[in-house]
């Protein structure tokens, strides 16, 4: 079922939301901190599992340098800061700012990010859910934090979460009918690279643009036509 993880995903920020409404007093900053930490050292092993997986790891260099210069030309990160300050502001009524704001930094913090595009690619490419899973497991515990913080108006992201890695599961669903094993299987070692940065970020050893990187997603493809037609013409 290709649209599980993201069903459980949006089910667990539901679940954490309601758990977030009987801590409003809030949690301890030290659990908080713990809690970031082991996910993310969760994910970090996912992402050196996934990168392992790789067959030729010239191929996923390329990709990810290529990629990182591409995302940092666009500048990826400044641009998601930008919209997230733009629909806040666009969104926000004196009447109903606190819900608005609450969905809208929700909404933002569970779409927006390499995992929400990653693990809709590994949905749609592979049938598997592990990295959504995680996430579903990131996104509730995050949305108690926040529904505890800001009120119940994280609820609503939920929905949010449904339609845009929905979407993004059913495109890369169609994606793979184009693309071959071999691609595939680079594509997923080069998104087992971001999970390792993205887990890095996550424990606060390192703060790395993970964003800016995303592109590398989409070129071992390229990357290992180019690299066939070389090798024809020089062997």
């Amino acid at each position: 079922m290709p649209l599980l993880g993201t069903m459980v995903n949006a089910c667990m920020i539901v679940v954490g939301s309601l758990g977030g409404l009987l801590f409003r007093k809030g949690i301890p900053e030290r659990v908080q901190q713990a809690l970031m930490q082991v996910i993310g050292l969760f994910t970090f092993v996912m992402g050196i599992s996934l990168a392992i997986s790789s067959k030729d790891m010239l191929v996923m260099l390329i990709s990810l340098v290529i990629g990182t210069v591409i995302g940092e030309a666009v500048d990826i990160v400044q641009a998601f800061e930008n919209l997230s300050e733009r629909l806040e502001q666009d969104g926000s009524s004196p009447q109903h700012e606190s819900w608005v704001k609450a969905t809208l930094s929700a909404t933002m913090l569970f779409c927006i990010g390499s995992m929400s595009i990653l693990g809709a690619f590994q949905g749609g490419l592979e049938g598997k859910h592990d990295i959504l899973l995680t996430k579903a497991v990131l996104d509730g515990t995050t949305s108690l934090l926040l529904t505890a913080a800001m009120g119940p108006g994280v609820l609503a992201a939920a929905v949010s979460v449904l339609v845009y890695q929905g979407a993004l599961v059913l495109a890369a669903g169609w994606l793979a009918a184009l693309l071959s094993p071999e691609i595939i299987v680079e594509m997923t070692a080069v998104g087992g690279i971001l999970l390792l940065a993205l887990g890095l970020n996550m424990t606060g050893v390192a703060k790395l643009r993970v964003n800016n990187m995303m592109p590398a997603l989409l070129l071992p493809g390229i990357v290992l036509a180019v690299q066939g037609w070389l090798t024809a013409i020089f062997s």
